[in-house]
């Protein structure tokens, strides 16, 4: 039933104009005007063709819905600033899983950008997917470069996304080395989907900057049979692209991701590998603010099933707490 209400969306000539509004004007619209629920359920809608189901949820992305809603605890916002997790990471793991610190402050006109070794990667503690990556610094406009961080640390990115967890992080820039492969590229992403601990499958985003695809394997390195993206239609727009050769860490990245993921009920341990040494990316709660589609629509109802909900024994309680 639910596979033919979402076909039936897919096709309907208002739904499909809505979708043709950019997002980023729909948001700013009534970003802060919807209670968090009510944003959840119509991005839910818009995303795929289907109402949330926040009582009784059965699919991954419908539980990420519901953890989003939920679990709003103190820890989520400590491990999600970008500047406060190299404090865990080092603590748990070592500081040689952390891409190296070139700068941080919470002015970014205090910054001397112009003096640092390049390549680096400018990005802000308090959001997600926002970054300047500088690999020749006679080529930057400076000035532009402080400007486009100072909009960054307004307080409007909850408003915008209701990412609440981000809400609270303390508003920084840091400047961190960008990292390279051998052939002057930046590595692929390995994003661990982690659920009560255990690995469920591994990510990778090949050719970011190219012609991004995303493969999904399993702890074996054998391809899963789903593809886990936002959509046009139907159609990904991260496919499945190339192989990718299993790295020769991965024992090590499984043993450092489990060591993190034990602590959170759901979690996505970023990973980067450069000349056989791995670094640290970042720890995600809500993978695609559960607005990404798992296709075939049954991988979505498998990785559900594994996600156990605190409301199954009546207290949020049982979420997994930070010792």
């Amino acid at each position: 039933m639910k596979e033919r209400l979402v076909k039936l969306y897919r096709r309907n000539k208002l739904w499909k104009s809505l979708l043709s509004v950019p997002s980023g004007v729909y948001k700013i619209i009534i970003g802060c005007v919807l209670s968090d629920e009510a944003w959840y359920r119509q991005m839910f809608l818009l995303a795929h063709g289907y109402a949330l189901e926040l009582n009784e949820p059965r699919t991954l992305n419908e539980k990420i819905q519901w953890l989003m809603l939920n679990n709003r605890k103190e820890y989520l916002t400590q491990w999600a600033d970008k500047f406060k997790v190299r404090d865990y990471i080092r603590d748990i793991l070592g500081e040689q899983y952390l891409i190296p610190l070139l700068a941080v402050a919470k002015d970014p006109y205090e910054i001397d950008f112009s003096v640092l070794p390049e390549p680096f990667i400018i990005k802000p503690t308090h959001s997600s997917g926002l970054t300047i990556v500088v690999r020749d610094k006679s080529k930057m406009d400076w000035n532009s470069v402080a400007k486009q961080c100072s909009n960054w640390l307004r307080p409007h990115r909850f408003c915008k996304d209701r990412e609440w967890h981000y809400r609270t992080i303390p508003p920084k820039i840091v400047v961190e080395k960008l990292l390279i492969d051998e052939n002057g590229n930046i590595p692929f992403d390995y994003k661990f989907h982690c659920i009560h601990g255990k690995i469920e499958a591994i990510q990778v985003d090949i050719d970011r900057q190219t012609n991004h695809r995303r493969n999904l394997y399993d702890l074996n390195w054998k391809r899963l049979p789903f593809v886990w993206s936002i959509c046009a239609g139907d159609k990904p727009l991260w496919p499945q692209g190339r192989e990718v050769k299993k790295p020769d860490v991965l024992s090590e990245l499984i043993i450092v991701t489990k060591r993190i993921a034990k602590i959170f009920p759901y979690a996505r341990i970023d990973w980067y590998i450069v000349m056989n040494r791995i670094y640290f990316g970042e720890v995600t709660f809500h993978h695609g603010g559960g607005y990404e589609r798992i296709l075939p629509f049954g991988w979505d109802r498998k990785l559900g099933d594994k996600l156990h909900l605190p409301f199954q024994q009546k207290s949020l309680e049982s979420l997994h707490e930070v010792q």
